[in-house]
């Protein structure tokens, strides 16, 4: 599970639109979604008909993933084998299929980083669907919620379409379904022949042909603060996609200690590092959306020697030092002094060589 900080460009969505343009959003998954089409032809084409069919085609394919994919759904494909008991199977979509096979081999190349069976782990830390209040959990509590995230426990037969356990585990889309339902609906607009799009769904977006300036796509990395909105770093980008994982605004302080809700599921605990933000630009919007939850949970020495390995486009964000101050007012009456603490944290980026071309000057 992972928070994605992910903004569009104020630039951009300042300028007069030179080619006509059709925007629409609302609900879904917990957050929400934008869709902008560009008419490539100047008006000369009527696209009313396309996009009406292509709210109706976006709108039933967000609401066949969440019937797939939302742990929130009852009776969805993921709770129903959530409650399963051990040694159980369950015949599941096509798309569960294709999201769950994504996961482990993202849980392969980030050697485990990613795991799509955290969610025990999420929930036991104070990051799930719970709101009893938060207890410290025993080191036998965390081993025994770090056994149910053994992958060899579960079992994909892609011929009969079925998915079984050998124990009782949980599976947790959430840091892939959202990417995999921008890519699902690029997809359906691709196929009503639309090629200018943006597609934005909870901060993971990705983007095809220009914008409606008639330029590349600029999207907006956002500064690691709890405010939103201050930018940190502007891209370019066509044909791709682009998510972003960070810690800055969920998390908890319990006995003085700060706990993200990103878990290492490699040690069962909250992550204690000083990578604020992991943005990752990629081919599909899924696999830039489990790339930045994997690499989220790696100090940044490992997500450099991971981005070289696997060649990918990341832009990551550390918390280098904070810096406390105090300013003193005295007041006349009486000499009594109020003081003002004020926090500052100096942060710093890194890039790798493949992110590069993507950078906005």
């Amino acid at each position: 599970m992972s928070l994605f900080l992910f903004v569009g460009c104020d630039d951009q969505s300042t300028r007069a639109d030179v080619y006509p343009t059709y925007r629409w959003s609302g609900e879904t998954m917990g957050t929400s979604y934008r869709i902008t089409v560009v008419d490539d032809a100047l008006g000369n084409i009527d696209l009313e008909p396309q996009l009406e069919l292509a709210k109706q085609q976006v709108s039933a394919q967000l609401d066949a993933i969440i019937l797939s994919m939302s742990t929130y759904e009852a009776e969805s494909e993921i709770s129903v084998f959530n409650r399963l008991a051990a040694n159980q199977c369950l015949v599941v979509s096509d798309d569960f299929i294709d999201v769950l096979e994504l996961s482990i081999r993202i849980n392969s190349a980030s050697l485990g980083a990613f795991n799509p069976l955290v969610g025990p782990l999420v929930e036991r830390w104070g990051f799930g669907h719970s709101n009893e209040a938060f207890v410290y959990p025993e080191p036998e509590e965390v081993a025994d919620l770090l056994a149910l995230t053994d992958l060899s426990k579960l079992f994909i037969n892609t011929d009969a379409k079925s998915l079984c356990k050998a124990a009782d585990i949980e599976i947790d889309f959430s840091a892939v379904a959202k990417g995999y339902a921008v890519d699902k609906v690029a997809a359906e607009l691709s196929l009503l022949s639309l090629t200018n799009f943006l597609v934005d769904i909870g901060g993971e977006v990705f983007v095809s042909g220009h914008n409606p300036q008639g330029d590349a796509w600029r999207l907006a990395i956002e500064k690691p603060l709890f405010r939103a909105g201050e930018i940190e770093q502007v891209v370019n980008l066509q044909d791709v996609a682009i998510a972003t994982s960070g810690d800055y605004r969920n998390f908890f302080e319990y006995q003085g200690q700060r706990y993200s809700h990103t878990i290492d599921v490699r040690s069962g605990y909250p992550v204690q590092h000083n990578v604020a933000s992991v943005s990752v630009i990629a081919d599909t919007t899924a696999e830039a959306d489990a790339w930045a939850t994997a690499l989220n949970v790696m100090p940044l020495e490992q997500i450099k020697q991971i981005a070289k390995v696997h060649n990918l486009a990341v832009f990551i964000i550390t918390r280098e030092s904070t810096e406390e101050s105090e300013v003193a007012q005295v007041q006349e009456a009486g000499a009594q002094v109020n003081h003002t603490q004020v926090i500052q944290t100096k942060i710093a980026t890194w890039y790798s060589e493949q992110f590069q071309p993507f950078i906005s000057e």
